[in-house]
Parts: structure tokens; sequence; C-alpha cells
């Protein structure tokens, strides 16, 4: 199990991605990658190992829920707009849950 050891610091990202020839769906999970990938090469800059907490930044309306993330397609070009918190996690010292309960029996 990992353990955030320490907070690094909140990051966003902003990326888009041509729209022409893409379906709606395409473009968005283009986008969506290309923010996450930014996030992760800033965590690495300032010496994070993990990007936490990611999600859409606070909007008017309804957040999307925690799995998803918000795109803005239009004809042309779509967008996401990601932040998160750049972390260093590790393995959890002690036993397993598993392990815990094969102990147990």
């Amino acid at each position: 199990m990992l353990e955030i050891v320490e907070r690094k610091g909140l990051g966003t990202s902003k990326h888009g991605a041509n729209g022409l020839g893409r379906s709606i769906e395409s473009g968005c999970r283009w986008a969506a990658l290309s923010a996450l990938r930014d996030l992760q090469a800033e965590a690495r800059h300032y010496g994070a190992n993990a990007v936490v907490d990611i999600r859409n930044p606070p909007t008017t309306g309804a957040p999307p829920p925690a799995t998803a993330y918000r795109c803005h397609a239009g004809a042309f070009a779509t967008r996401v707009e990601l932040t998160g918190v750049y972390a260093i996690v590790a393995e959890r010292a002690g036993p397993t849950p598993a392990a815990e309960t094969a102990e147990t029996k």
C-alpha cells in the first residue's frame, strides 16, 4: 500500500488538442493524457515522484465525478485543465492487509 510521505505543492496543467479529424472522445483523451504528462514532468522537477488528488479546477456547475474529468470540446480544438498535488509517496511499512487477515485466522 502506498502512502503520501510529503506534499510538495500544487500544480496546474492546461492542454489542448487539435479537433480536426478526431472524434470528441479521442481529442479529449489526447488532451487529458498530455495534461497528465505535463503534471508528471513538473512533479519530477520539484523532486516529487507522484501527482495525487488530480481533478479539474473549480468552475461553475457541478463538478465531474472523482474518476472523470471535464473536457471543453469545440469544432476545431479540445481542452483539458487539471490540477494536482506533487507528492513523494512510498510503500507503507508493515504487514499488508492480506497478511494480517491470514495471521488472524
